[in-house]
């Protein structure tokens, strides 16, 4: 069963590590109409990605949503998280969209969403700064959802390792030991 209308979330800061330009290039490269990216995020690159949306005549499609805190707000009712960063630390938003069940579509960057992804097993990958692999994957995605979402089921398991409550316990754990010795 095919989906009316598709909501597509990006999250994360307006700076360049992120690459906001490849996932707007995506978008312009898709020929279905029945969907809306919210990029959720601030940075000092707000006016320039604003005019570039602008510019390419997407103001439709494409939605600076700004900064906001209620993860429920940004996770509930979304179909689809795009994380297209340069390189990354651990994303935070890819660990957040598979606690929320959002199946994801990531960069195969320097850094985090291989390994959160385990690479390609709980999301699909696509390569850095190639926006018409990602603009294919989408398309794929809101042909048949169910593929991405069988895979971000399968990651619910393994996000514990990177949830900041575990992270905390182990660091606490190493400190205490730490000051013991």
């Amino acid at each position: 069963k095919r989906k009316f209308f598709f909501k597509i979330i990006s999250v994360g800061r307006l700076v360049a590590q992120k690459d906001y330009s490849t996932m707007i290039n995506a978008i312009k490269y898709i020929e279905k109409k029945n969907f809306k990216l919210f990029i959720y995020g601030e940075g000092k690159l707000r006016k320039l990605i604003q005019n570039y949306i602008d510019n390419n005549h997407l103001s439709k499609k494409i939605i600076l949503m700004g900064h906001i805190k209620n993860k429920n707000f940004i996770y509930e009712n979304s179909d689809l998280l795009i994380i297209s960063s340069l390189f990354e630390g651990i994303p935070n938003c890819v660990v957040e969209a598979i606690n929320y069940s959002v199946p994801i579509i990531a960069s195969k960057n320097f850094g985090g969403n291989k390994e959160v992804l385990d690479n390609g097993k709980f999301g699909d990958l696509f390569e850095l700064q190639n926006y018409k692999q990602l603009a294919n994957k989408i398309e794929k995605f809101m042909e048949k959802p169910s593929i991405l979402q069988k895979k971000v089921l399968l990651g619910s398991g393994s996000i514990d390792k990177f949830l900041i409550m575990n992270t905390a316990e182990k660091f606490e754990k190493i400190l205490i030991t730490l000051c013991k010795s």
